[in-house]
């Protein structure tokens, strides 16, 4: 048998899901969005000036660096099962497509100068990996930055992340106490990586 409950109408709740409250969701999800980019990017302009004379690293910039994708595929969900679940709740549309644009970050790259192994990047998150060891939760902090050390994730809790304590946004002084700790980060990666 199907599920045959009829949904109850809220008289309170129906302005929260007006079109007006909808639109102006939407219209102020952008404009974070903007300024948070913005904020972001004179952050990594700020970053890569900073370390133009140290050849050992090198801020990423091209146009895709920094972001993740506006379609991501969630490929770990492509099992039967789940197909199908996600057909029948999106009406035959599958598994929906993720939003990971707002998931923001700027890579710097280590340069080896003797081809050793190791850390060959350091992230700088604007969102920064938690786990909370006593309940075994893992959280993401939105807007709470953090340094994560090549490919590790930091969810882990295994110390390859130092979470800086700063918050988007920044003012000018949280900016260079920014720069400070990615620079104090990269010299002890790099005393292990040959730079």
């Amino acid at each position: 048998m199907g599920d045959r409950r009829i949904p109850v109408k809220s008289h309170h709740a129906s302005g929260a899901f007006s079109e007006k409250a909808r639109s102006d969701f939407e219209r102020a999800r952008e404009a974070y969005r903007g300024v948070r980019k913005q904020m972001i990017e004179a952050f990594r302009d700020l970053l890569a000036e900073r370390l133009q004379n140290d050849r050992r690293y090198r801020v990423i910039t091209h146009r895709w660096a920094g972001h993740g994708g506006e379609n991501y595929h969630p490929r770990n969900k492509e099992g039967a099962a789940t197909k199908c679940l996600y057909s029948k709740r999106f009406g035959g549309a599958g598994v929906p497509t993720y939003d990971l644009s707002d998931w923001r970050w700027i890579e710097i790259k280590i340069e080896s100068k003797d081809g050793n192994e190791g850390t060959s990047s350091l992230l700088v998150s604007f969102q920064s990996p938690d786990y909370d060891e006593k309940y075994r939760n893992h959280h993401s902090l939105q807007d709470r930055i953090a340094l994560i050390d090549g490919d590790a994730d930091g969810f882990d809790g295994s110390g390859n992340f130092e979470d800086t304590g700063l918050m988007l946004p920044l003012n000018e002084d949280d900016a260079d106490t920014l720069v400070r700790y990615i620079e104090e980060r990269l010299e002890r990666i790099g005393v292990g990586h040959g730079a």
